[in-house]
């Protein structure tokens, strides 16, 4: 292959190995032969560069060209953004592509810093998206159209968890305006903050502006989004776009069932009354456990008690690169809080350890 023969140092001519196809667009094809010189380049020092030094050798002769990858970050692609002047990125409108458009993001700052600081980002390329859904729709629609991103801040001049995960993928010139909300069982201080925040939005809407609110998880599952939005819709037109619960996503991740059949699936939220805990957990089979983090020791010890400790999983960071997953709960010593981002699952008919 022309890879080949540059590792080899043997000479060619520019037009080895390069087809025409009837439009008069020139190929260079591959073939099944390319995983297995993936495999033979490992060992090599600047492996990461030969398709660049291929390339150096033709690319006085065209306009454009360009380097169709495979959708794995492995080293033949290291190699296409090695050699690259730039990356156009398609993915679809979907949570998970998402999530894998993340991981490659990260690679693209490693490649700059590492091997090519040339490297620059063209844009996003939104692929296999059904106009016809609203899903769909409102994910373009905010994605390019949006002016202001309002963003919540669990501490006072804090990071927005929220914000972090979606910042790679918001215009430069997008204005952010991150809020205080407090965590505290002080009511008549949330109350006046989700008021304060939601005639703030309103007053930006009616000022021409297309403002976005963004949150963890589903916005309406245990969301401070839900009183801004209750409170938004007594002025100005509202729309949601669903997102992934954290315990469908640690479900789903770990490939741990929730409910088959007949089963009712109970969500509990650990800042509720001790004896109601004890009464879902002695009558239900599947349950999730959300807001554990203060209570963690004390819920451990209820699982213990209804004989469910060997058939629960506890995910902290669902998702992100802290991530903690206990299948083995007996085991497994609280020393120090664990994360807010918290949750357990219980199944009864699986067993975790």
């Amino acid at each position: 292959t022309m890879l080949e023969k540059t590792i080899r140092k043997i000479p060619f001519e520019k037009t080895d190995g390069i087809v025409q196809n009837s439009e008069g667009i020139k190929l260079i094809p591959s073939n099944m032969e390319l995983g297995a010189f993936e495999k033979g380049i490992a060992s090599l020092i600047n492996r990461e560069r030969i398709l660049s030094d291929y390339i150096k050798q033709i690319r006085d002769d065209y306009d454009y060209i360009i380097i169709d990858c495979q959708p794995s970050v492995e080293i033949l692609t290291i190699n296409a953004l090695t050699a690259a002047d730039s990356v156009i990125i398609p993915v679809q409108t979907h949570y998970l592509s998402l999530k894998g458009m993340t991981q490659l993001l990260d690679t693209i700052d490693k490649i700059r810093v590492v091997l090519n600081p040339k490297l620059k980002i063209d844009g996003v390329l939104l692929t296999l998206a059904n106009m016809q859904t609203r899903l769909a729709r409102s994910t373009v629609d905010t994605l390019r159209n949006i002016d202001i991103l309002y963003t919540p801040e669990a501490k006072n001049g804090g990071d927005s968890l929220a914000l972090s995960i979606v910042k790679k993928y918001l215009p430069e010139d997008l204005e952010i305006k991150s809020r205080h909300f407090p965590m505290s069982n002080d009511s008549v201080e949330k109350v006046q903050v989700w008021e304060n925040v939601s005639s703030e939005i309103v007053s930006d809407v009616k000022s021409g502006k297309d403002v976005g609110f963004v949150t963890l998880g589903d916005p309406m599952i245990y969301s401070t989004y839900v009183y801004v939005m209750e409170r938004l819709m007594e002025d100005i037109e509202v729309e949601t776009i669903p997102g992934i619960s954290s315990f469908s996503n640690i479900a789903s991740n770990h490939n741990y069932p929730l409910v088959m059949d007949t089963d009712p699936l109970m969500v509990i939220p650990c800042t509720m009354e001790e004896e109601k805990i004890d009464e879902a957990l002695e009558k239900y089979d599947c349950f999730v456990l959300m807001k554990v983090y203060k209570r963690i020791n004390t819920i451990l010890e209820k699982l213990e008690k209804h004989d469910l400790i060997d058939h629960a999983i506890l995910v902290s960071n669902s998702s992100q690169e802290e991530e903690e997953v206990i299948t083995n709960l007996r085991d497994y010593k609280i020393d120090d809080k664990i994360s807010y981002f918290s949750t357990i699952l219980v199944n009864k008919n699986r067993n975790t350890r």
